[in-house]
């Protein structure tokens, strides 16, 4: 867990700063697309178009970032694999589906920092929480399962902001994984 941890600090404050940013120009440009059952999916793939946009042009080392035809974001670095998703309202994790290369990217082996070569696919997944502000969970799934189901995942933990400070960050390290 811990090279998991290292590893994601370069990434807090382009990411959260990234999807806070994208958040605001859609209130702001787009106040249409607001957060209903109409347009929810309309304003989750606004949102991921920008983010994409902005991390393409942010200084994000070690990370890389690829961006699929539907503003699909996968982040890489030395054997993790991450992707970003906007999370369900409920705190479900996303369910791979029938998409045979989501399940298999979901199928993650055992958590070990020992593992040679270290190798790990997560998800990244953002909402905005009861105060209107970014908060980042990080899951490693762990295998797969039908949507409503309960998700299968080894890590899962809300990744601390950048105003969060190094505490929050001692505190995580100590945490365990389930």
């Amino acid at each position: 867990m811990q090279r998991i941890l290292d590893a994601l600090g370069p990434l807090v404050e382009p990411l959260y700063g990234s999807i806070a940013d994208a958040e605001s120009v859609l209130d702001v440009k787009v106040p249409e697309l607001s957060e209903t059952l109409a347009t929810g999916p309309s304003r989750t793939h606004a949102v991921r178009g920008l983010v994409a946009y902005q991390l393409e042009r942010r200084d994000i080392d070690p990370w890389s970032v690829t961006v699929t035809h539907n503003s699909g974001i996968t982040l890489r670095h030395d054997g993790l694999v991450m992707r970003v998703l906007h999370g369900s309202s409920g705190g479900a994790i996303p369910s791979p589906g029938r998409n045979l290369a989501r399940q298999n990217f979901y199928l993650n082996p055992t958590l070990d920092d020992e593992m040679l070569p270290p190798s790990d696919n997560l998800l990244a997944l953002w909402s905005l929480d009861h105060r209107s502000e970014v908060e980042i969970r990080i899951v490693r799934p762990t295998g797969t399962w039908r949507h409503g189901e309960a998700g299968k995942a080894d890590l899962d933990f809300i990744l601390p902001g950048p105003r969060q400070g190094s505490r929050a960050w001692r505190s995580l390290a100590r945490t365990r994984t389930s």
